[in-house]
């Protein structure tokens, strides 16, 4: 197949709507900056190159293919697997205060259970990272909380939920081989528009050196602002 594998793992999972406002963005910042960003190897050959990978996302074709995409996203395996591990995170973190107040294991407050870094939401690496880090705790408290797990080692459905959550997100990285190929260009130009606008932000860097309220104009804001719209659209209602 005749495309970048980079490119197209880059691009697969990115807002396709998201990329086409920032890429038309940073174009414009890039042509009203066309003399400082020359001197930076961000020649006017780039920007028309950028506009061009922008323009083949707003085909029909490339609209068809992140429609399926997110229809894929939202009946998989994958997102059965997150809702399970959530559940189990919810029903443990019910369990867990009457537990801790009857039980006679030692050293284990609400504060073991915390999550670092915000909220895990329905982020698979996430979510995974986090069920490890409370599985030492959760096997300790076993014989506590099994009245509240019908009477079933909640270690073992940590565990048994970390494993299909694993397992689910690793099928879903598909190899590029077994991807159609009219669908692997089109992720192929969604990251090549992503690539091209962080060059463009570093070129813009560059130039501006010195000037932090110029050099900030070089961002991907209107992305990551894209990024933030899809997941909360494929969040449940907890903020667990």
């Amino acid at each position: 197949m005749a495309v970048d594998e980079k490119l197209v793992r880059k691009g697969i999972d990115e807002p396709r709507d998201g990329l086409v406002e920032q890429g038309k963005a940073s174009a414009e910042l890039a042509k009203r900056n066309e003399a400082e960003l020359a001197k930076t190897n961000w020649p006017a050959e780039k920007t028309q190159a950028l506009l061009a990978g922008v323009a083949e996302l707003e085909s029909d074709v490339a609209k068809q293919v992140e429609a399926r995409r997110e229809a894929e996203s939202a009946g998989g395996a994958k997102e059965i697997a997150i809702d399970r591990s959530k559940g189990f995170i919810r029903i443990l973190r019910l369990a867990l205060p009457e537990c801790l107040q009857t039980t006679a294991v030692t050293g284990i407050t609400m504060k073991s259970f915390a999550v670092d870094g915000g909220a895990l939401r329905r982020s698979p690496r996430k979510i995974s990272a986090y069920l490890l880090k409370i599985r030492p705790h959760v096997e300790a408290l076993d014989e506590d909380l099994k009245p509240y797990f019908d009477n079933v080692a909640p270690s073992t459905l940590l565990d048994a939920c970390k494993t299909e959550l694993d397992v689910s997100n690793a099928v879903r990285k598909v190899e590029v081989a077994e991807i159609p190929e009219a669908t692997a260009k089109i992720y192929e130009r969604k990251g090549f528009v992503l690539q091209m606008i962080e060059n463009l932000n570093r070129a813009g860097r560059r130039a501006f050196d010195g000037n932090a309220e110029k050099s900030a104009q070089f961002n991907k804001d209107l992305l990551l602002a894209a990024r933030k719209k899809r997941k909360q659209k494929s969040s449940d209602p907890a903020t667990t």
